[in-house]
């Protein structure tokens, strides 16, 4: 590669960096923010964690701003919808990561094992009784929740 390759493709990696940021701030500062106003006019109003999704994909927003969207929004019932999605795709990330976790342990071919953690962690999650375990799981939820929440405090202060 000639020098002058390279800094053709330095000088493309720029640009398309510098494309990548302004669409990330136009995303941050008007999308997001009108789909908010939208939510608190009540011009749309989701009544399932699918009909969130597909408004939010259909702005182009992606799921990881759920925090700040639950912070932003007015109406309780909208953000405990969108409180209940982010649990429940933290529940989810704990559950995929256990059975990649039995998996990589395992070479049970029947699932029974997958199903023994799935039965596992939704006992763990749901019981009423106080346990460490339960504790544990519950505690793994709140940071993974929390990050989601604040995930858009951590993106507006990290370079593209």
């Amino acid at each position: 590669m000639t020098r002058e390759d390279r800094e053709y493709l330095n000088k493309e990696n720029k640009e398309d960096q510098e494309e990548i940021y302004q669409a990330t701030q136009r995303l941050r500062d008007m999308t997001i923010l009108m789909f908010v106003n939208e939510l608190n006019n009540m011009e749309v109003v989701p009544n399932s964690s699918q009909s969130l999704t597909e408004m939010m994909h259909s702005r182009g927003i992606n799921m990881r701003y759920l925090g700040r969207i639950s912070l932003e929004v007015k109406h309780n019932f909208i953000r405990e919808l969108i409180v209940r999605e982010a649990l429940s795709r933290s529940i989810k990330v704990l559950i995929r990561d256990g059975q990649s976790f039995l998996k990589d342990q395992t070479n049970d071919e029947s699932g029974l094992d997958a199903k023994k953690l799935l039965i596992q962690y939704l006992n763990e999650i749901f019981t009423s009784e106080n346990r460490p375990s339960s504790k544990n799981i519950w505690s793994l939820l709140i940071e993974l929740v929390t990050y989601i929440s604040l995930n858009f405090l951590l993106l507006d202060k990290k370079e593209i």
